[in-house]
């Protein structure tokens, strides 16, 4: 059965709407191919450079004695590094030291870099350097403190040592606040990373009396035969309450 004119009218103007709507969408999807994909193409083009691949080593070292200066590797110093030749207002690329002291930054682009370092020490020059490729500098400092560790005695469950600390050179004003001992089953041990620490608070002591004092602590509550790294810490009144540290040794309880 044919419609009736009515019907027959509304149907025509029903597909007149749908070519109209295939219509705009066709120009819709033109619109697109013609400038959302170039743009896309451009932006990927600029993108498009190598991942850094160069890389800035070293030590931090005592800048009078050349010795390794240990460090926290958690919240402790930081580099910094600046590539002066891209802009004058840089972003700092940022790294931490390991424990024993040591660096590196194996994701850098050649150029030009300004070093700041900041931890427990003073750094006098600001060193600037050339990376390509690979670079291997050490960073000459003034540590705060001189820290040492001497094993006393062990038992199957504690270790005892003995902890020193002197001012490092030219250190004339800040003063010694804390004197420590840490141990720990990794060799990233340190005043906030421990198995057993012991702590003294000599805010109320002079600098002499510190210096000329030797601070005994006995790590208990260890397990036996296990080795444990340990380490004595002090750190000065300073801006960022960094430690000194004394160079790691390891001890087997009995």
């Amino acid at each position: 059965m044919n419609p009736c004119p009515k019907v027959r009218s509304l149907i025509s103007k029903i597909r007149c709407i749908k070519k109209n709507i295939m219509k705009n969408k066709i120009k819709i999807a033109q619109y697109f191919l013609c400038f959302a994909l170039p743009a896309f193409a451009l932006s990927c083009q600029k993108d498009n450079y190598d991942a850094p691949t160069s890389s800035f080593k070293g030590t931090v070292i005592d800048r009078e004695s050349g010795q390794t200066i240990p460090q926290q590797t958690i919240n402790g110093g930081i580099l910094r590094l600046f590539q002066t030749d891209i802009t004058s207002n840089a972003t700092a690329i940022t790294s931490y030291f390991r424990s024993d002291g040591s660096f590196e930054n194996s994701l850098l682009f050649d150029g030009n870099y300004k070093v700041v370092a900041d931890g427990p020490f003073f750094y006098d020059d600001t060193l600037s350097v050339q990376i390509n490729k690979a670079l291997v500098r050490d960073i000459a400092v003034r540590p705060y403190l001189y820290v040492t560790t001497e094993l006393v005695s062990k038992t199957a469950t504690s270790i005892t040592v003995k902890v020193k600390t002197s001012l490092g050179p030219g250190n004339t004003d800040q003063k010694i606040a804390r004197v420590a001992a840490v141990a720990g089953l990794t060799n990233s041990v340190d005043i906030n990373f421990y198995k057993v620490r012991e702590l003294t608070n000599t805010e109320t002591e002079t600098n002499a009396a510190i210096v000329g004092k030797a601070y005994i602590y006995e790590l208990k509550n260890l397990a036996p035969r296990s080795t444990y790294y340990i380490r004595g810490a002090a750190r000065t009144i300073n801006t960022g309450n960094y430690y000194n540290y004394a160079p790691m040794i390891t001890v087997t309880t009995d």
